[in-house]
């Protein structure tokens, strides 16, 4: 009978062991956290809750970098950023130029906004990013922009592009803040993700300024954001332009 006993205990010890043990290897395993809806690999994080949004991760097909006379440079961008993903599953993902191209991180998850977004950016030069705003625009995509007004004087003057751009697009309203200080922000939301940082939408500041670029989905700075622009947006000395 006691050795019965003694192999019955043994079993159990064995059994209790590899289950503390495959405990301990799911709370290390990256992937282990697919059960919550967001998986991690070497090169991105997936996060299903952001609906259309894809990744965290590298854009698809960058747009070339560009030299300080404007031409395109032979040399590729360095595409990865660096993401990790908080233990409520909202994820964070930055990236710096020249190294990356951040136009191209812009475009990746601009294309995929819904409802409606709020872009307060200083300069706004971009011309690639202004067609993508105004075919957001043209789909329903409500929009609104704020404005610095030194910086917004100064692109009218010279018959910026991309102004022209969004002067022909519907539902974008743009409203530009009094010349008093400056409106020095370069930040957009859709409501589900941040994007904040020092890039302006330039193509020097996306491509060959040293800058910043930060993506966020975390719901506290993401609404707090949206109370912020709300109250820019609502400043009874701004100037609305459309």
């Amino acid at each position: 009978m006691k050795p019965l006993l003694f192999l019955l205990f043994v079993a159990l010890l064995a059994s209790a062991t590899l289950m503390v043990r495959g405990c301990m290897t799911g709370a290390l395993d990256p992937t282990a956290v697919v059960a919550k809806g967001v998986r991690s690999t070497e090169h991105s994080i997936v996060d299903n809750s952001l609906g259309s949004i894809p990744y965290f991760g590298p854009p698809a097909k960058p747009s070339p970098a560009v030299t300080a006379n404007g031409t395109p440079s032979h040399s590729e961008p360095n595409e990865r950023g660096v993401a990790r993903t908080a233990r409520d599953g909202s994820l964070i993902a930055v990236y710096h130029s020249p190294e990356t191209n951040l136009e191209s991180v812009d475009k990746q998850y601009l294309v995929h906004v819904e409802g409606h977004l709020d872009i307060a950016m200083y300069s706004f030069t971009d011309q690639h990013l202004a067609e993508v705003v105004c075919r957001l625009a043209t789909s329903g995509v409500r929009v609104r922009i704020y404005r610095d007004s030194q910086q917004y004087t100064q692109e009218v003057q010279e018959h910026a592009g991309a102004l022209q751009i969004l002067s022909s697009c519907p539902n974008i309203q743009m409203r530009v803040k009094s010349p008093d200080s400056l409106m020095h922000l370069k930040s957009w939301t859709d409501g589900r993700m941040l994007r904040d940082g020092s890039a302006n939408w330039s193509s020097a500041g996306e491509m060959q300024q040293d800058n910043t670029l930060l993506l966020i989905t975390d719901v506290v700075p993401v609404s707090q954001f949206g109370r912020t622009f709300d109250k820019l947006w609502n400043r009874t000395s701004n100037t609305r332009v459309r």
